[in-house]
């Protein structure tokens, strides 16, 4: 039984990283669950709309992670053949954990054929902080072009961290930054070069 819940709740666990980016991303604005005709939204809060089956699966997840830990409680535990002090739990632990599980994944299919993507949103904020997604590239290829890795990136640490206290004029003064610094030995076009998110994730990708 716990080999059996482990794998359920393994899952379940996918599911949860899906409805959690799902949540995350519907505060900054770039996505949100379909909303029906009939959806209150909050009780104390009339503007507000949750992203309510993603905000369920997190609370099933809890509701999983209860049962598994009461099978786990059962591992190693049984005397001789076994007795009602073992089934008694398991009767009520398996079952239950599966449901969730069920209900957890019919929810996130749910939230996935339902999802409502704001792509312009997405593709303003991907432009707006591409200096600083780029700079795993910036430093490959400043290491590429001579640089000692160690200090480049502490380089680049110490721009990326200065700049950000500008908020929005943050990826500018980033360019900027390593762009005049000697110790990143790029040039302006070798830099925006860099600057493209099809190259980013196939490196991700490839790295992953």
């Amino acid at each position: 039984p716990c080999m059996s819940s482990t794998a359920a709740r393994q899952k379940a666990a996918a599911c949860g990283n899906v409805c959690t980016t799902v949540r995350l991303m519907s505060v900054l604005g770039q996505l949100q669950e379909n909303v029906t005709a009939t959806q209150v939204g909050s009780s104390a809060m009339p503007h507000k709309v949750n992203p309510r089956y993603s905000e369920r699966v997190h609370s099933l997840q809890v509701v999983a992670r209860g049962y598994n830990h009461m099978l786990q409680e059962l591992a190693g535990a049984q005397w001789f053949e076994g007795d009602v002090s073992g089934s008694a739990a398991r009767r009520i632990a398996l079952p239950g954990l599966f449901n969730t599980v069920d209900a957890i994944m019919a929810n996130t299919a749910y939230v996935l054929d339902h999802l409502v993507v704001d792509e312009a949103a997405i593709k303003a904020e991907v432009n707006q902080w591409l200096p600083f997604l780029a700079s795993g590239q910036i430093l490959a290829q400043a290491v590429q072009a001579g640089a000692v890795r160690s200090d480049a990136h502490k380089t680049l640490q110490h721009h990326a961290r200065r700049s950000l206290v500008l908020g929005a004029g943050a990826p500018e003064a980033f360019l900027n930054r390593i762009q005049s610094d000697p110790l990143i030995p790029l040039d302006s076009e070798q830099v925006q070069a860099l600057m493209d998110i099809q190259l980013m994730i196939q490196d991700a990708v490839a790295t992953a």
